[in-house]
């Protein structure tokens, strides 16, 4: 149980190692990576809901704060008018080209601090542990709704 709450204290740290560098929570920084870089630079909300493990109505409260501060911009998709893009503004990508090389710098050098790293099989079992849980949560939730 030791090795949990050790990789649970990790996942903490990595998130304010993230929120220092960025100078944003956590899943606004996801967002903001997630449109950086992206192939065409434009997604759907819902996307970027996803992308940084929030739900829908949590991901609209926090574009609207990146909307206000003019780091995306979101406009209607003219294909489908009930639906919004979002994109990065200069601002938003001026920001992103800034920081996320530092960011990058910072995992690379807390991967190098330990004498043993991770191995592919390390990988797979953390994987699996996520799989598992992710099964279990769903259990939990199913059996909750019945």
């Amino acid at each position: 149980m030791n090795w949990f709450l050790e990789v649970e204290r990790l996942h903490e740290m990595l998130k304010l190692l993230t929120e220092t560098i960025s100078g944003q929570p956590k899943g606004r920084f996801d967002m903001l990576r997630g449109l950086f870089l992206h192939h065409e630079g434009i997604m759907r909300p819902a996307e970027l809901a996803i992308v940084a493990d929030m739900t829908r109505a949590s991901s609209s409260h926090n574009l609207d704060i990146l909307e206000r501060d003019n780091l995306i911009h979101r406009k209607t998709d003219p294909n489908d008018r009930r639906s919004a893009m979002v994109s990065l503004t200069p601002k938003g990508h001026k920001l992103m080209s800034e920081i996320l090389p530092s960011y990058l710098k910072a995992i690379e050098a807390v991967a190098q601090t330990t004498s043993s790293p991770l191995t592919d099989a390390s990988v797979l079992r953390i994987k699996g542990y996520n799989a598992h849980i992710e099964s279990l949560v769903q259990s939990i939730k199913d059996s909750q709704n019945k």
